[in-house]
């Protein structure tokens, strides 16, 4: 019997770049990761836009931006189960199972270097998104680590 799925948190930020244009999107749910790529990827999103659930995810999206919510407040599973609904309506960049998924690599910025986040399956396919700023990359840590501990390493 396959458990039920259950929204972890995710965010859309500026900081984040996959290609030639800045602005990505990255969610996880306790079964898979997503990526989005544009910011009207955004319309429509539940419950005034809260997009976070783990306590250290907990994030409120605005179009183009995101900041911490201060309530730093648990989704409840009704609002998990309309953003895993949202999101299964979006056309997505990526979407990879756990089972999918075999390293996970998060580079650290550098005093004029973006770092990165690269998901790697275990076919060997690659996904790159550059993060640009400090708090962006503690969120992308963060949400690694809610989704996948053990496959995630961490590059100086």
């Amino acid at each position: 019997m396959q458990s039920e799925e259950e929204y972890i948190g995710g965010f859309y930020s500026e900081y984040l770049k996959k290609g030639k244009w800045r602005g990505y999107g990255v969610y996880a749910t306790n079964q898979r990761i997503i990526g989005l790529k544009s910011a009207f990827d955004l319309r429509g999103a539940p419950d005034g836009s809260v997009l976070g659930s783990a306590p250290e995810v907990v994030l409120v999206t605005t179009k183009s931006s995101w900041r911490i919510n201060p309530l730093e407040r648990k989704l409840t599973k009704d609002e998990g189960d309309k953003i895993i609904a949202w999101l299964d309506e979006k056309k997505k960049d990526f979407e990879l199972s756990k089972a999918q998924v075999s390293q996970i690599e998060i580079k650290k910025l550098g005093l004029f270097r973006a770092g990165y986040l690269r998901i790697t399956s275990t076919i060997g396919e690659e996904v790159k998104v550059w993060i640009s700023a400090p708090t962006a990359f503690e969120i992308v840590k963060n949400l690694m680590q809610a989704f996948l501990p053990e496959a995630v390493k961490f590059i100086d």
